[in-house]
């Protein structure tokens, strides 16, 4: 059985959403947290890769390989970047270890910082940090400290090696004051979908399609101050109810 709301209430509903939506479109395309980050556009997306297991941290063994799956993803209008990565053994399917960063603009000091948390094996740890963009290259110079109270400072370097590779770097690390290896390892830009649940239209056609839709929505939020009734009649179905 079809039931038909009263109309009144259904555009109430509809202009509160949209004024919402409104309200969103008319954020400021830029600010100096976009612009701080700008240069993080060439790490947005999918990686992978595969690489020997280190040690030296807590929870965290060397022996075998690994396998990682990361990404790079913009938050909150690309005023910041996340940063996720998850590795597991390649012949056990058994996690490695997970990480997860935000990157951000401090408002306290001007300057980009990092702030992040996981765990190494069953360890969890989590970090803060500064953070650089220099051309191809991101710099994270981290102190991160584990459930156990143990302490470590590092630094990792991103590198856009070539558009569909990058290196990842960890150079003086120190656990508990104690030096550790550093390593390299390279991963490669994910292209293509893996799954059905992947978006079948890449991210530039995606911001397109979502300017557009936003474009749309805007006269239709301004016809609850006009009373264009006329307007609604056009966008509405037939069958609206």
């Amino acid at each position: 059985m079809k039931n038909k709301l009263n109309i009144s209430t259904v555009v109430l509903a509809l202009f509160g959403l949209i004024a919402v939506q409104t309200t969103v479109a008319q954020v400021p395309n830029t600010s100096p947290a976009k612009e701080a980050l700008k240069g993080m556009r060439p790490f947005i997306g999918n990686w992978t890769g595969e690489s020997d297991a280190f040690g030296g941290f807590e929870g965290l063994e060397e022996g075998g390989k690994i396998l990682w799956a990361a990404r790079f993803r913009w938050l909150q209008n690309k005023t910041a970047v996340e940063f996720t990565s998850q590795t597991k053994y390649k012949n056990t399917d058994k996690r490695f270890n997970s990480a997860s960063q935000i990157m951000s603009l401090d408002a306290a000091t001007g300057k980009l910082r990092t702030i992040g948390h996981g765990h190494d094996g069953s360890v969890y740890w989590s970090n803060t940090g500064t953070m650089e963009i220099e051309g191809k290259s991101i710099t994270l110079t981290i102190n991160e400290i584990t459930i156990n109270k143990t302490k470590s400072n590092y630094t990792v370097k991103f590198t856009k090696e070539t558009p569909k590779i990058l290196s990842l770097q960890l150079t003086d690390a120190f656990v508990d004051g104690k030096k550790q290896k550093n390593w390299k390892i390279k991963l490669h830009r994910i292209t293509k979908p893996t799954g059905p649940t992947q978006s079948a239209v890449s991210a530039g056609e995606a911001e397109k399609i979502t300017e557009v839709l936003t474009k749309l929505s805007i006269p239709w939020g301004k016809a609850s101050l006009t009373k264009d009734t006329d307007h609604l009649k056009r966008i509405w179905a037939d069958d609206f109810s």
